[in-house]
């Protein structure tokens, strides 16, 4: 009785999705309309979504609730509707992302115009309704039905819509439990950037980098994938190490304020984004490469819930991490602004640029 080894029967694997692959009933559309049409898809998809992340610290001004709120009002709808979307399957693609419009635009609006903190909350919930609805099903259409290049360029395309989110208002357990939870309460006072620089600039320019890290990680796997087809990041337990290694030492850092200046914590909050966009990139394009097409919509869904899932848990715990980190601060510190990050003026979110806050208040423009 012959016996297989490992690498014939890695070969022979190997052999049979690239079978499967090739023979999947995929339509032959033209590349540059197919990349554009799904660039340009990612980039609105993504920018309401991080807007409202950088914005989290405005939405909740004159407030003492947690941060994490936020961040569970962007993630728990999109989770549930995950979870039943597969019910609902047969719905057409064009449908959908007509639907994911609706929801995204009406939130858009409800959380600028009601006045209220329910109606902001309740835009941020359609809001994620939206995204929800888009994401799943751009990235099923891409992966099930489209060439490669629709996938590279809807993955690339969400992480420009995520830089664009953060620059515009000047991603999954590690990365969100750090902006929801750590990075709120860590303020670094005359850090040397100029006197415009006061602390609730601190937290938007924490998002922005950890983006322009998710959109660089994103955009680095797809391009070594569309100039080598087929390519496959192995490692991807290592760069899952980063986010959650940073969690753990920001959280110290925070509660026995180690780091000196704040270009340390952009630094950081880059690499952990470009890790994480990195392990994004690289989970969509092995399941699509990897699972024959009847599989493939079942295997998105669950890897895409399974991510929300990890933000939203970020924000359950971020709700008791935010608070103990901060009482422990003004404890040390005796000072609410050097804290937190936030304006604790309730009208800031209604005016913005209309009130002139000092650097030790609530927070100048």
């Amino acid at each position: 009785m012959s016996e297989t080894s490992e690498e014939d029967f890695s070969s022979s694997a190997s052999d049979t999705d690239e079978t499967n692959f090739h023979s999947w009933p995929r339509r032959e559309e033209t590349a540059p309309k197919c990349s554009l049409v799904f660039f340009m898809l990612g980039v609105t998809l993504v920018i309401p979504f991080i807007t409202f992340v950088c914005a989290a610290e405005d939405v909740l001004a004159g407030t003492d609730k947690p941060t994490g709120l936020v961040i569970i009002s962007l993630t728990a709808p999109s989770c549930v509707l995950k979870i039943v979307s597969l019910c609902f399957h047969q719905v057409s693609h064009v449908a959908r992302i007509f639907l994911a419009s609706g929801f995204m635009l009406v939130g858009q609006l409800c959380a600028v115009f009601i006045p209220n903190l329910g109606g902001r909350f309740a835009g941020i919930c359609l809001v994620s309704v939206g995204t929800g609805i888009g994401e799943l099903s751009l990235l099923i259409q891409a992966a099930k039905e489209l060439e490669e290049i629709a996938l590279c360029s809807f993955v690339v395309g969400t992480g420009v819509g995520g830089v664009l989110g953060a620059l515009s208002y000047v991603v999954y357990f590690g990365e969100y439990m750090i902006l929801s939870a750590i990075l709120t309460t860590l303020v670094f006072e005359g850090s040397g950037v100029g006197p415009e620089f006061v602390p609730r600039g601190h937290f938007e320019h924490y998002v922005l980098s950890t983006m322009v890290g998710e959109f660089l990680g994103r955009a680095f796997i797809s391009m070594l994938r569309a100039i080598t087809p087929g390519f496959y990041f192995t490692s991807a337990p290592i760069l899952a190490f980063f986010p959650l290694a940073e969690t753990i030492f920001l959280v110290l850092a925070t509660w026995f304020r180690l780091v000196p200046a704040v270009w340390i914590i952009w630094l950081l909050c880059f690499i952990q984004g470009t890790a994480c966009g990195m392990i994004f990139s690289n989970s969509y394009h092995t399941i699509a490469r990897r699972f024959i097409s009847q599989h493939i919509i079942f295997n998105i869904t669950l890897a895409s819930i399974l991510e929300t899932a990890g933000i939203l848990t970020a924000g359950l715990i971020g709700l008791h991490v935010e608070t103990l980190l901060k009482e422990h601060c003004i404890y040390r510190m005796g000072n609410m602004s050097d804290c937190f990050t936030r304006s604790m003026d309730s009208r800031f979110w209604e005016y913005g640029n209309r009130f002139n806050y000092d650097s030790k208040t609530a927070i100048s423009l």
